[in-house]
């Protein structure tokens, strides 16, 4: 059988109670401070500014929409899980927009309901601006006019130089035979309308960019 020390065995006991001890004045110190329990501005809804909940927003369009929404001095939250967005666009938003209040990034998965729950349970939203998908961008022009898969296929082709293998299948069940956006409400609510509409040049820039860009946001490692 074997024999402990009842002094040795005393000294644990009494280096237990004392970290739990000083672990409890620590807990009580920092509710007394004035810090903590402040609000944080990102929790309650202020008079003249407007939150906006940017998903997917450390992607390519969510990241310029969140710049053009902290430049005309709205408060944003991006929610991104990175699968296809760039830490680095975060790092450059939080450089450009380091003030408390403007900015917060939250890495969480919209696929995951206690996260979404948590998120708007812990903010307080005045709109929602969605990007977050599992898919690759797709060319949506907001003007009327009409384009056809093909005509888009084609103008990647002359905007890129590269050669792009196109199979043609059959429409599956369920497909549209045509889809068609009108741009009417963002100007009526917005006033808004795109500056830029010419398909190839906008590739153009696009693909100019990514080359520029191969990963990402990080200036480091930019490939020209």
């Amino acid at each position: 059988m074997d024999y402990v020390d009842p002094k040795k065995k005393n000294g644990v006991v009494g280096k237990i109670l004392l970290a739990a001890g000083l672990t409890a004045i620590c807990i009580l110190m920092l509710k007394q401070s004035p810090s903590f329990n402040t609000p944080s501005p990102f929790s309650q809804h202020e008079t003249g500014v407007t939150h906006v909940l940017v998903t997917g927003g450390a992607g390519y369009i969510g990241s310029h929409a969140a710049l053009r929404l902290l430049k005309d001095n709205h408060r944003v939250t991006i929610v991104d899980n990175l699968s296809r967005g760039n830490l680095g666009a975060i790092k450059v938003l939080q450089d450009l927009f380091p003030d408390a209040g403007r900015l917060q990034f939250i890495y969480a998965d919209l696929g995951d309901p206690k996260a979404v729950n948590k998120t708007f349970a812990e903010n307080a939203f005045d709109a929602v601006m969605h990007f977050a998908a599992v898919a690759y961008i797709c060319w949506r022009e907001y003007r009327k006019v009409r384009r056809s898969v093909k005509e888009f296929v084609e103008a990647c082709k002359k905007a890129t130089g590269a050669s792009i293998k196109v199979d043609y299948l059959p429409r599956r069940p369920g497909d549209y035979a045509e889809v068609f956006s009108d741009p009417s409400k963002i100007l009526r609510e917005l006033n808004w309308s795109a500056q830029y509409t010419d398909l190839e040049k906008s590739l153009r820039v696009a693909w100019r960019w990514q080359k520029l860009h191969r990963n990402g946001y990080n200036p480091s490692m930019a490939s020209i």
